[in-house]
């Protein structure tokens, strides 16, 4: 199965629990500048710093790639009176959450347009026809980097900027497994063995987890792509980097929050129930991205900002 697919399927399939998870109309993990943030305000933060970093502003025309339920469009809009903004996601479910918004929102008739589309497709729509493409924590799950930067550099105007938020790897350095569990044990042992009945099944699914992010990367050569990788497929495809901003230290503030979260909702389904078995695969990603991935500065949580030449 392709990662455009598995996204969707995803997505789809939990939506519902995000939305109960994070008790907000968001779905990005927040910009983090004091201890004492809610998920909330953390990720609405996130959108209007994403919004000044992009230099939005009025009579611009914007394709949002990846645009979630729809809340941070709608925010981007009001804030900073953009012309239009049409706003694409792989995931049915979440565009027609995303809709449903619009349509209980007055005064923006015309300016916004949600579509069920996949990134990888800007080259279908008109060329020369917006002034920013944005991507809010969505570039990670695209199957093939490449394909949509020159899709973005399609639809954008010349002068037009290609911004993007999110995790990004910086390094490709094989997993170490036990390295891995040790530290998971340190951390989460108790509260995940809990959930997951014993202590060897998070050994197993530790593992199984690292597995399939090696197959993917080897099956999908231009899924995995780090940071400096990245910057050259961007000057091949018609654009100078502007501005390249490390937010890696207000980004990584989401994982005591949310885990506290997490635990408390896993605890509101019983043992075997759907929910709780995502739940527990939530926590595991989130801990392999926050006590690995960032501790061993495999990857890091840039903004980047690109002009079309």
């Amino acid at each position: 199965m392709s990662i455009s697919k598995l996204t969707r399927s995803a997505y789809d399939a939990g939506t519902a629990l995000l939305l109960e998870l994070f008790e907000s109309p968001y779905l990005n993990l927040g910009c983090w500048e004091d201890s004492g943030s809610s998920f909330p305000r953390a990720q609405q933060r996130l959108v209007e710093i994403f919004g000044e970093f992009s230099q939005l502003g009025s009579g611009q025309e914007v394709i949002d790639a990846g645009c979630g339920t729809g809340e941070q469009d709608l925010e981007l809009l009001q804030r900073y009176d953009c012309k239009r903004i049409l706003g694409l996601n792989i995931s049915p479910v979440q565009v027609e959450i995303a809709k449903a918004r619009l349509k209980a929102t007055k005064g923006i008739a015309g300016k916004l347009e949600f579509r069920c589309m996949d990134a990888m497709e800007l080259s279908e729509l008109p060329a020369l026809s917006c002034d920013r493409v944005i991507a809010l924590e969505a570039v990670n799950f695209f199957q093939d980097k490449e394909r949509f930067l020159r899709g973005a550099g399609h639809a954008l105007r010349e002068g037009g900027c290609l911004c993007i938020v999110g995790h990004m790897p910086l390094r490709d350095v094989p997993y170490d497994v036990e390295s891995v569990y040790s530290e998971f044990c340190a951390e989460l042992g108790d509260d995940y063995s809990i959930l997951a009945n014993d202590a060897s099944r998070s050994l197993l699914a530790i593992r199984s987890a690292l597995e399939q992010e090696e197959k993917l990367k080897r099956q999908f050569k231009k899924f995995f792509v780090i940071l400096e990788r990245y910057l050259e497929m961007i000057k091949q495809c018609g654009f100078a980097a502007e501005e390249v901003r490390d937010a890696t230290r207000q980004a990584i503030g989401f994982f005591p929050p949310l885990k506290i979260r997490m635990l408390e909702l896993c605890k509101k389904y019983p043992s075997g129930h759907p929910n709780r078995e995502t739940l527990k695969s939530m926590l595991l990603a989130l801990f392999l991205g926050r006590y690995y991935v960032y501790r061993h500065v495999r990857a890091g949580y840039y903004l980047l900002r690109a002009k079309k030449c």
